[in-house]
Formats: C-alpha cells, sequence, structure tokens
C-alpha cells in the first residue's frame, strides 16, 4: 500500500514485489515441485475502495504466463470462488493462483478446507504466499506458508 491510505494503486514497492513473482512462481524450490499456473484469480475492485491492488499484483505474472486474471468474485464472496475452485474439473491437478485482500484470506483458506489452518500475518506484511496441495490423505487440503524471500530495489519505509 502506499502511504496513502484512499490510494488503490500498489506503492512502488508493492510494483516491484509484484514483478518479483514471476521469478518467485519460476524459481522457488517450493513452488516449482507443482504444475505450471494455469489460472489466475484477483478479487473485483471494491466499489467502496476501489482497490486494484490484487489485479496490479498479478498483472507482471499474467504477461509473462500470458494467462487472463479472472476477476468473477469480490473480496467477500470467498465461498462462491472456493466452490468454484473445488467443483470446476478445469483446475483438477492444476496450479492456481489467487490474489486476494489479506482481510479475507483466512475465510478464504477455511473455505478450500485448508489443514493446519494458516495463520493470519501483520498488514504490513506482503510476502507471504499459502500453498495448498489438494487430494493429501485423506482428502485434507494440506497448507504450507512459503515466504516470497523478496529483496526490494528500493529502500522499505513506512507505508511501503
Amino acid at each position: 500500500k502506499t502511504e496513502d491510505q484512499s490510494n488503490p494503486h500498489l506503492s512502488a514497492l508493492g510494483y516491484e514485489r509484484a514483478n518479483a513473482l514471476v521469478g518467485f512462481f519460476a524459481t522457488n524450490a517450493v513452488i516449482v515441485t507443482n504444475p505450471p499456473v494455469a489460472a489466475l484469480f484477483a478479487a473485483r475492485p471494491a466499489k467502496a475502495s476501489g482497490s486494484v491492488r490484487c489485479q496490479e499484483t498479478l498483472s507482471p505474472l499474467m504477461q509473462d504466463l500470458k494467462l487472463p486474471v479472472s476477476e468473477a468474485y469480490r473480496a467477500e464472496d470467498f465461498k462462491p470462488l472456493a466452490r468454484h475452485l473445488l467443483e470446476s474439473t478445469n483446475y483438477s491437478g492444476k496450479t492456481v493462483v489467487v490474489c486476494w485482500p489479506r482481510t479475507e484470506l483466512i475465510g478464504l483458506a477455511k473455505a478450500l478446507g485448508a489443514v493446519p489452518q494458516p495463520k493470519t500475518w501483520k498488514s504490513e506484511v506482503y510476502d507471504r504466499v499459502w500453498l495448498l496441495r489438494f487430494g493429501s490423505a485423506k482428502g485434507a487440503v494440506d497448507c504450507q506458508t512459503v515466504q516470497q524471500d523478496f529483496r526490494p530495489l528500493i529502500p522499505p519505509r513506512a507505508g511501503r
């Protein structure tokens, strides 16, 4: 986020972090053990805030992978998104990247059946990825937290 909390766009550091996701999804040792990314989902911008940070976060990955970003669901519609992801055969055995507001992530993980239930983090932390693997033992959805290990070119300061 920018220092201006009403700004709906990523900060300069946020854009830098978003660009680094391309390398993260291509080289992270934990991530690359999964099938290639086949679909991208971002929360539809909220009418009240107009935040487009989820879309901007996925934009470099979208361009690199030449995949569209679905904005079919609003942040609070995480249950219908989870149902769609779980019931559609389009995603079976594939990697799907979902960029969602932090405030709704626990609900989304729970709706997807994540075990163990992931823990939330401080609002100024932006380098976490929850990796959910479906089809684990006893039908559970294994949830693992992976850090982006992002090293900014722009020195961080408050509000970035």
